[in-house]
């Protein structure tokens, strides 16, 4: 679960997208996580923290659980999503794990990390 690992640290962060030299077609959109938690508030922060927490642990259906419940309370936001879809995917549960991905990416149209038609410089972009 190393590779999870690192999609924490993003997800912590609100999905801040990396940018880099991209056409405009591929531009990333990147999210303020200031103005994420003051959208999701401090409760809402709090469980997401938690859930972070658990994921990291591998305590991943408490992790679940707590990632469920954000996006439930903020179905507009991308970020409860994207934790669904991490451990929906940990557990094993994959159709779940793609659903919860395909409303992340709904929600944040260009956000590199989720999706498939992006690639940060690191990972190869000619950025």
């Amino acid at each position: 679960m190393t590779i999870r690992a690192g999609a924490i640290v993003v997800l912590a962060l609100a999905l801040t997208a990396v940018t880099g030299c991209r056409p405009d077609d591929q531009a990333t959109r990147t999210a303020d996580p200031r103005a994420v938690a003051e959208r999701l508030g401090p409760a809402l922060m709090a469980r997401l923290d938690s859930a972070n927490a658990a994921f990291r642990e591998g305590r991943f259906e408490v992790a679940l659980q707590l990632y469920r419940s954000v996006a439930t309370a903020a179905p507009d936001e991308s970020v409860g999503w994207f934790g669904v879809y991490m451990a929906e995917e940990a557990v094993g549960n994959q159709a779940a794990a793609d659903s919860a991905l395909e409303r992340a990416r709904q929600r944040a149209p260009g956000a590199s990390l989720i999706r498939p038609d992006t690639v940060a410089p690191e990972d190869g972009g000619d950025g």
